[in-house]
């Protein structure tokens, strides 16, 4: 009856973070995009420089200690020390305040230094709005860990929602009133827009956690608590943690640091290979992120509810859907960017891409489309490592992949390749860290998918583009391209959707655990004894 609840738990959590997740996706998409064509591209590619620096530090901060927390306080629960639950999370907000306000300070007295190491003094400027930004973007995700150590995903997933909603609005407006002094300025605005959404986000976060501490004051708490020891737990715990946190935004900090540079060198100017930059890492990128939601939501969950199992010594048995929920995912999400390339990018990018830079753009993403079944592969490998206590292993193998990116970047960038040497790279370090993750994983639990169920994910793929390429072709003779694409794409994932319940991808146990679970099983059996009846 345990495991149901649990199981239960872990279900409703990966919903509420995944509907929270694709809502925050969206916006973020949608900000992306206006604000793409407020800064234009040496615009987006000033921040593309200041962003993963931003990003590099607050993983620095506060990459391992959340999730570290989140495990430890799952513990805690399962053993019922909610007291030592409350004082791992003190903890974790004094560490994470003292080390943000010093980054803080970093950002305030040497952003021209930094500006000038990435071959753009224009970005220097832009550090001013994310010096107090990643104050309350540190401090925020110690309340997230720890409603995520109780398996409640809802706090997470608003407060994400306030951030992104927020940081449309005012980053938006401020960009647009700024971006007549400049790009820099413009930059500015997106960026300080960042900040008070962070601080709006941790308020509400903060409130959250005084009204849930109010209403759990008589939980009874049996455990010894011991300041030093639990202290040193943590550090100890999330110290791996961070350091495989930080490998990506390392590698896209030195991104921001070696392509712009490793351009200019082939020839170009500074302001076009900051354009084509931002192209690369500011727009693909996002977009290759955006389907990465899922696998995100999932390893969000995973690690508390696999450190509860572990703790009750209950065994876990849900591994073998995610994996397969996964392929399910990222099959259509990659077919759809590699065929309809020139289409997105066009259409959400109007005013920037054009010409040579739409070539460029349409190109970059039919290539990189590959990165969303390897980078969803590496979260949930490595969150299911993290949770196995085998944080090292997911450490190890993401610096492997992440040390063959930089070196295959460096050479392909110099190359006639270009910017598409940079793309290069990324596919071998998200393949190469997530396939040695599985080789670990395999040594802890027995993993399969069946080679029936993998064969029918792809087949209803195939079906469904190669429908959504016919009915664009048809409808873009009448229509205008944004209806002709949004008709194509909404016909064909219904058909999508509907012949994935008819094939025998999913057992009827997984189909329970997502929503109307039971009309879904009722709808199959239905179809079986339709079948049945015209034999």
């Amino acid at each position: 009856m345990q495991e149901v609840i649990n199981r239960s738990k872990f279900a409703k959590g990966t919903i509420i973070l995944l509907v929270g997740g694709l809502f925050c996706k969206l916006i973020g998409a949608f900000y992306r995009i206006p604000l793409s064509n407020i800064l234009g591209p040496e615009g987006i590619g000033l921040y593309q420089l200041i962003f993963p620096i931003y990003s590099l530090f607050l993983i620095f901060i506060s990459g391992g200690i959340p999730v570290a927390l989140s495990k430890l306080v799952a513990e805690c629960r399962a053993n019922s020390e909610y007291k030592r639950a409350k004082n791992f999370l003190k903890y974790a907000f004094f560490i994470l305040l003292i080390s943000s306000s010093t980054v803080s300070i970093i950002f305030l007295i040497f952003n021209n230094q930094i500006a000038n190491l990435q071959g753009n003094q224009s970005a220097s400027i832009g550090y001013f709005g994310v010096a107090l930004a990643i104050i309350f973007a540190s401090v925020l995700t110690c309340f997230r860990g720890y409603f995520q150590g109780y398996q409640n995903m809802i706090p997470t997933a608003l407060s994400q929602i306030i951030e992104q909603i927020l940081k449309l609005i005012i980053g938006l407006v401020l960009s647009s009133v700024l971006i007549s002094y400049g790009p820099s300025y413009g930059v500015l605005g997106a960026l300080l827009g960042v900040a008070i959404s962070e601080v709006f986000a941790f308020f509400y976060i903060f409130i959250t956690y005084l009204k849930n501490k109010k209403k759990n004051r008589k939980e009874f708490d049996k455990e010894n608590i011991n300041f030093k020891r639990d202290f040193f737990i943590l550090l100890k715990l999330s110290f791996p943690i961070t350091l495989n946190s930080m490998i990506l935004p390392f590698i896209l900090a030195i991104d921001s640091f070696l392509i712009v540079n490793l351009l200019i060198k082939n020839g170009l100017t500074s302001s076009m290979s900051t354009q084509m930059f931002g192209v690369y890492s500011g727009m693909v990128n996002s977009l290759i992120n955006f389907p990465t939601i899922v696998s995100l939501a999932l390893a969000t969950n995973l690690i508390p509810a696999l450190s509860y199992d572990k703790e009750k010594g209950e065994k876990t048995n849900y591994l073998n859907s995610i994996f397969k929920f996964n392929f399910f995912i990222s099959l259509p999400c990659i077919l759809i960017y590699f065929f309809f390339s020139n289409q997105i990018m066009s259409l959400l990018y109007p005013s920037t891409t054009s010409g040579e830079l739409l070539t460029l753009g349409s190109s970059l993403l039919k290539i990189t489309s590959i990165n969303i079944f390897y980078i969803s592969m590496l979260q949930i490998t490595t969150a299911i490592l993290q949770a196995k206590n085998k944080s090292l292993t997911a450490l190890v193998n993401l610096t492997l992949g992440g040390v063959v990116k930089i070196f295959l970047t460096y050479i392909f960038v110099s190359s006639s390749l270009g910017i598409y040497g940079a793309a290069l790279g990324s596919i071998f370090c998200f393949s190469i860290a997530s396939g040695l993750n599985l080789i670990a994983i395999k040594n802890i639990d027995f993993l399969y998918i069946k080679i029936k169920e993998l064969l029918f994910m792809l087949i209803n793929s195939i079906i469904m583009v190669t429908l959504a390429i016919n009915l664009y072709f048809l409808l873009n003779f009448v229509l205008p391209e944004f209806l002709s694409i949004l008709i194509s794409f909404s016909i064909s994932g219904i058909v999508f959707l509907i012949i994935s319940i008819i094939f025998p991808i999913f057992t009827y146990d997984e189909i329970l655990k997502i929503p109307f679970g039971n009309k879904i099983i009722q709808f199959k059996e239905n179809h079986k004894k339709k079948n049945l009846d015209n034999l």
